[in-house]
């Protein structure tokens, strides 16, 4: 389960090397965008980054129990200059500005929408999986950072939203696999 080419490693080495994040999913986001949003910044925050979630539409009832919701900001300005786009299969659903993609200095693009066309200055698209809570997992573990109960828990929440409760179709047997590793860390399924 790790992180294979190229472009994965450029993205990894400038998540290491940079320190200024401004992390955004989708408008009227679901489980896997917001799940993933807020664990990859917490991920980065726990390296002692600067990371800002940023997600311009009201977070839905169902999704206000996620840990650390509160946490999503709404500025009018691009809060950092690198740009960290989850979950986004296109570029005219990002729940920010149109204009914050040109004004960073440069975007990441992590998804697992087939149908995404790379509009980041770097991509990381993985139709194979079953959410972006899947990808962003996989990160976490290249970054070697610790997956905190909190962290477990949204990304347990992306990946079972996704994945209709693990019976859908795109469920796998490394969804089984995370949402294990998951568990041992913290995250409560019952929630």
């Amino acid at each position: 389960m790790a992180m294979i080419n190229q472009n994965e490693r450029e993205i990894l080495q400038l998540l290491t090397q940079e320190d200024d994040f401004c992390f955004v999913c989708h408008e009227a986001p679901d489980g896997d965008a917001l799940g993933s949003l807020l664990a990859l910044t917490g991920l980065l925050q726990q390296m002692g980054k600067q990371a800002v979630a940023v997600c311009m539409d009201t977070v839905p009832y169902v999704y206000q129990i996620l840990p650390d919701v509160e946490k999503i900001q709404r500025p009018d300005v691009l809060a950092a200059r690198h740009l960290i786009t989850v979950d986004c299969a296109d570029e005219e659903r990002i729940a920010c500005p149109a204009a914050w993609l040109s004004q960073a200095d440069w975007v990441i693009n992590i998804d697992h929408h087939g149908s995404n066309r790379g509009f980041g200055t770097y991509n990381w698209i993985d139709a194979g999986s079953a959410a972006t809570g899947e990808l962003i997992y996989l990160l976490g573990k290249q970054l070697y950072a610790d997956f905190t109960p909190q962290i477990a828990q949204n990304l347990l929440a992306a990946i079972s939203t996704d994945t209709g409760h693990f019976s859908q179709i795109n469920t796998t047997a490394r969804s089984f696999a995370i949402a294990a590793e998951l568990v041992k860390e913290g995250a409560q399924v019952a929630q």
